[in-house]
């Protein structure tokens, strides 16, 4: 079943025209983009099988990428609705053809509260605009009450979807939050460091992500991205890495006693440790300018 969705998705991007790389991953199934649009899509039949360690791992490498995760799935216990913007810890979840519509253009987020469906508000946009208007006016063409009103300009509330669709047409659909805004405002990451290599790396100075269910375990981010992978990872992901350094441009690097091979570079995890800067250690691996 996880299949055919994964085959599913894979036809959406290629419809969409959105260019695309298959990992296939614990933590990552594709990363897409197109335009200012980037995505790091995790796949599952039922996305409560989503773990919150994955769970933050996927968030990690989100932000290392600068890209947009979302998850795709036909359930969350039970069958996901279209068009309604579901949530596994702090990770958006789609249903297979709400993540079509999410890929043709912008949407904006419909959340069940309750029993009800509400639209969520942008609350700078909408309060800019209701700024422009009587609150008379307001009311009389919605039909809302002026309590309610308050709510939505402090953001204590959100319309249904009725009320939205009225206030949408009196004061502009720009006024709610599209998925892309909810999704960074979610983007919330807990780096923490537990490899020798990640500590001293970062003791050198560098930006550091750790993720140990990725191609590339230690990803750095300087002027250059840099993802350090240990010689098992190597050997499995050999291919994944080429993917990497070409299209996401990542320069992986192998801790390894071995000598470079192909187009990688290779350290042993001995010498990095003994690095007494972050210039000396680009300089060790040939990437300094």
């Amino acid at each position: 079943m996880r299949e055919r969705l994964i085959l599913n998705v894979m036809n959406s991007l290629k419809e969409e025209n959105y260019h695309f790389i298959y990992f296939g991953l614990p933590i990552i199934d594709f990363y897409a983009e197109k335009g200012e649009k980037k995505l790091v899509i995790k796949v599952y039949y039922d996305a409560l099988a989503l773990k919150k360690e994955i769970a933050d791992e996927i968030k990690v490498l989100a932000e290392y990428l600068e890209t947009l995760p979302v998850i795709v799935a036909e359930k969350l216990k039970n069958k996901l609705q279209d068009n309604i913007i579901y949530e596994r810890y702090d990770l958006i979840v789609l249903s297979p053809s709400t993540f079509r519509k999410f890929l043709k253009k912008e949407i904006f987020v419909v959340k069940r509260q309750g029993k009800d469906l509400v639209v969520l508000l942008n609350k700078e946009r909408f309060q800019n605009k209701i700024r422009e208007m009587r609150t008379s006016e307001i009311i009389n063409n919605t039909g809302i009450s002026k309590s309610a009103l308050i709510k939505y300009k402090l953001g204590k509330a959100n319309p249904s979807i009725d009320i939205a669709i009225k206030l949408g047409e009196l004061l502009g659909f720009d006024i709610f939050k599209t998925l892309s805004e909810y999704m960074k405002e979610k983007l919330h990451t807990n780096i923490s460091l537990k490899e020798e290599i990640a500590k001293k790396l970062k003791d050198l100075g560098f930006n550091v992500y750790e993720i140990k269910r990725f191609c590339a375990n230690i990803l750095l981010k300087e002027k250059e991205r840099i993802g350090f992978t240990y010689e098992n990872y190597y050997q499995k992901y050999k291919e994944l890495l080429y993917e990497l350094k070409e299209k996401l441009k990542v320069e992986p690097i192998v801790i390894s006693n071995k000598k470079k091979e192909n187009d990688f570079i290779f350290i042993r995890k001995e010498d990095i440790l003994k690095i007494k800067s972050k210039e000396e250690l680009l300089w060790e691996l040939g990437l300094s300018s």
